[in-house]
Formats: C-alpha cells, structure tokens, sequence
C-alpha cells in the first residue's frame, strides 16, 4: 500500500486539480466569458454535460467522495466554477494556473489510519529546488473499490476553506 501511495500521489493531485482547474478535457475553438472569467468549449466526445464529467472522474476517484469541485478553495483563481453549460455547450474554466509549483512534489510520510477497503497516508510537500519540505499537514486516502485501488479524499488545509 504505502508503495502504491508513493507512486501515484503526484498523479492523484494533478488529476484532481485537472478537474478543479478546469483543464481535465480537450477543449474546441469555442468560447465564452462572463464576469467569473474565460471558459472554452470542451470538445472530448465523451463529455456532453455534468453527468458525463462525473462518470469519467469517478473511473479513477471513489464514489465515497463527492466530486472534487464542489469545495470552496481559498486560492482567487480557483473560486469559480470549473464547467458551465450554455445553450447546451459544456465548457471549461480553463484555469491557466500552476498550483503544484516548480519543483514541487508530494511524498508519503506515513500510512495513518486503515481499514478493510480504505488507507489514508500523510504527506509531505516536498521541493526539489531546496530540497526542503513546505508543509507536512496534508492528508489523503485511497479506497478500494470497483476491483482496484482508486483515489478517495484529498485534504490540504491551506487550500480548503475549513467552516
């Protein structure tokens, strides 16, 4: 298990912050802008509206959790919705954003907590630049289910809104 963690980590959060982000799915020439900013037509043919956004995130994140997106973040770019629809076109955000950071990356501390079909790790933020690690209070786990492994929770306090 901790194997597993620590190879896929990094994995886990660029997926999930695809989704938040807005940047998961090919995107068309299309766009539009309202007041929360620039959005473009997605264009991934498997992607029609928000259930079909939902059942491609949950091939690879439990349904234990809900969908990534629905959390408010601290980070301004983030505060907007990721996908909207108009007149029938989903569309994306398209968050030109780099949260992960320039030689940064996520490490497994320690498995902290199991159970039968779910294990939760702690983790480190690690920087490759200074070789120094930023933060040490992140957490997430992964669960069992469908078969196989698959992403569950995800949570890094100086990202989330805590209320």
């Amino acid at each position: 298990m901790f194997a597993f963690a620590d190879e896929t980590v990094n994995t886990f959060y660029a997926e999930r912050m695809s989704y938040i982000c807005g940047t998961q799915f090919s995107v068309g020439e299309g766009s539009y802008r309202n007041d929360d900013g620039y959005y473009v037509a997605v264009s991934d043919p498997r992607i029609q509206t928000y259930d079909d956004i939902e059942n491609v995130y949950y091939q690879k994140f439990s349904r234990r959790y809900p969908i990534c997106y629905d959390k408010p973040y601290n980070l301004s770019p983030l505060t907007k919705l990721p996908f909207i629809v108009v007149d029938g076109q989903l569309y994306e955000a398209y968050s030109a954003i780099c949260i992960n950071g320039i030689g940064c990356k996520y490490t497994v501390g320690e498995i902290i907590k199991k159970t039968d079909d779910e294990f939760w790790v702690r983790l480190n933020n690690y920087c490759e630049l200074d070789n120094s690690t930023n933060q040490t209070d992140i957490t997430c786990s992964f669960v069992w289910e469908d078969g196989g492994w698959k992403y569950g929770d995800f949570n890094n306090p100086k990202f989330y809104k805590v209320g």
